[in-house]
C-alpha cells in the first residue's frame, strides 16, 4: 500500500472504498470522489480537467449509474471551458447519472447575497441547463428559497456544514496523533535495540517503512497548517507560537541521526555518534602539528 492509499483509508477509518481524483491547481480546483465496494461494483472511472467520475454496478438488482463529482473554475475566463467539458462528458454518459459538486456559478442574481452579479455568466449557466436533458430534473430539486432571505438560507447550510467537516476533521486529526505516538514509539524501541544487537535486514527495513510513514503524516499535518495559514504567514512573518514549536520539534525528530557508515563499520548509539562526529571535525579544523625542528634566528646569517 502506498501513502496516498494510506492517507485515504485513514479519511474513512479503513473502509474499503475505491477512490478516483484530479489534482488541484495551486490553492483551487480538485476533485475526490470514492465509492465504498462491497454491495456495489465498479465498472470504470473517468477524469476531466473539472470533474472526475466513478461508473458503477448495484450487486443487487444490476442498475447501472454514474457519480461525476465537479469542482468549476472560479476564473471568470476559463467558465466556458467548463461547461463545454461537462456538456459533452454528460452527452457521451449512456446510462443514469448523479451530478455534483461546486460549478462556482449561479442562475439568478437573487442568489448573491452582494449586488454585482455577472449576467453573462448566469446567462452561461441557463444556456447550459436549457441545452442538455436534465432540466426539468434539476429544476425540480433546485432550492426554493421564495420565503427565506438568501444570506438566511446559505448561513444555515453552511453551518450544518461546518459542524459536520469539524467533527470528522477532529477524528481525523486524533487518529493521525495515535498513529504518528505509535510509529515515534515502534521506531525508538528498533533503535534501542539496534544498540544492543545486531539487526536483520528484515529489521531494518520495517523501520524505515516506519519512519517513512510518520514522515507522511508530517507532510500532512504541515499541508494541512499551510492551507489554514494562506499567504498571510508570508506577509506578516512567522509568529512565536506552539503551532511553530510542534512544527520545529517534528523537523527535529526527521533530522535526527541514528546511524553512520565508516568505511565497513556501522556506527549506532547516541554517545558512538556524537564521538565520530566530534572527532571528525576537531581533525577537519584543528590545528596541525607542529614538529619540533627549529633554527636559531641569525642561522642565515652566517
Amino acid at each position: 500500500m502506498d501513502s496516498t492509499d494510506h492517507m485515504l483509508k485513514d479519511l474513512v477509518n479503513g473502509q474499503d472504498l475505491s477512490w478516483i481524483w484530479t489534482e488541484a491547481e495551486g490553492h483551487s480546483g480538485g476533485t475526490l470522489t470514492g465509492v465504498k465496494n462491497g454491495d456495489i461494483e465498479v465498472i470504470n472511472s473517468d477524469t476531466g480537467s473539472f470533474f472526475s467520475s466513478i461508473k458503477a454496478k448495484s450487486r443487487k438488482d444490476n442498475l447501472v449509474w454514474e457519480v461525476i463529482n465537479v469542482y468549476g473554475p472560479v476564473q471568470n475566463e476559463r467558465k466556458q471551458e467548463f461547461l463545454e467539458e461537462l456538456t459533452t462528458k454528460i452527452n457521451n454518459t449512456q446510462c443514469s447519472f448523479l451530478l455534483g459538486g461546486d460549478f462556482n456559478l449561479i442562475r439568478y442574481a437573487l442568489e448573491k447575497s452582494t449586488q454585482n452579479a455577472d449576467q453573462s455568466k448566469m446567462d452561461l449557466f441557463n444556456n447550459f441547463i436549457s441545452d442538455t436533458d436534465f432540466q426539468e430534473k434539476l429544476l425540480a430539486r433546485w432550492p426554493n428559497r421564495e420565503d427565506e432571505d438568501v444570506q438566511d438560507y446559505w448561513k444555515r447550510v453552511k453551518k450544518h456544514i461546518r459542524t459536520f467537516y469539524k467533527g470528522w476533521g477532529n477524528n481525523i486529526r486524533g487518529q493521525l496523533r495515535k498513529e504518528k505516538k505509535s510509529l515515534m514509539e515502534d521506531i525508538k524501541m528498533i533503535d534501542v535495540k539496534a544498540e544492543e544487537e545486531f539487526l536483520s535486514a528484515t529489521q531494518w527495513n520495517e523501520r524505515y517503512e516506519k519512519e517513512r510513514a510518520l514522515e507522511q503524516i508530517y507532510a500532512f499535518e504541515e499541508i494541512q497548517w499551510q492551507k489554514r495559514g494562506g499567504e498571510k504567514w508570508l506577509l506578516q512573518g512567522d509568529a512565536n507560537t506552539g503551532y511553530f514549536h510542534n512544527k520545529a520539534n517534528g523537523r527535529k525528530e526527521k533530522c535526527t541521526i541514528f546511524s553512520l557508515e565508516d568505511g565497513v563499520r556501522i556506527i549506532t548509539g547516541d554517545h558512538d555518534i556524537r564521538e565520530h562526529i566530534e572527532g571528525y571535525y576537531k581533525n577537519l579544523f584543528g590545528q596541525e602539528e607542529t614538529g619540533g625542528i627549529s633554527v636559531e634566528e641569525d642561522f642565515w646569517s652566517n
